[in-house]
């Protein structure tokens, strides 16, 4: 079975891939979903960080790198100290 390569299983993959070498101990959680054909990308750090933040700036460079054609998505950074909760 084929899996469409914009799949958001395909996507995640890439991303990961995108994130070694990023990800600091700041970060707290990514996530990716997908509304429509968008792809939205989540980035919860811990605190502000000028660092992290060029680096996620960066991400969407790379992450379009990665891609056979274009693609229509969106990065969000959350800054949050609380306590991250399983819903």
């Amino acid at each position: 079975m084929d899996i469409p390569f914009h799949s958001l299983a395909n996507q995640a993959f890439l991303f990961t891939q995108v994130l070694l070498g990023v990800i600091s101990p700041n970060f707290r959680m990514v996530y990716l979903s997908k509304i429509n054909e968008q792809i939205h990308i989540t980035i919860i750090l811990e605190k502000p960080n000028a660092e992290d933040f060029e680096e996620i700036e960066e991400l969407g460079t790379e992450f379009e790198a990665r891609q056979i054609s274009d693609i229509d998505y969106v990065i969000t950074t959350v800054v949050e100290k609380k306590q991250l909760g399983l819903a």
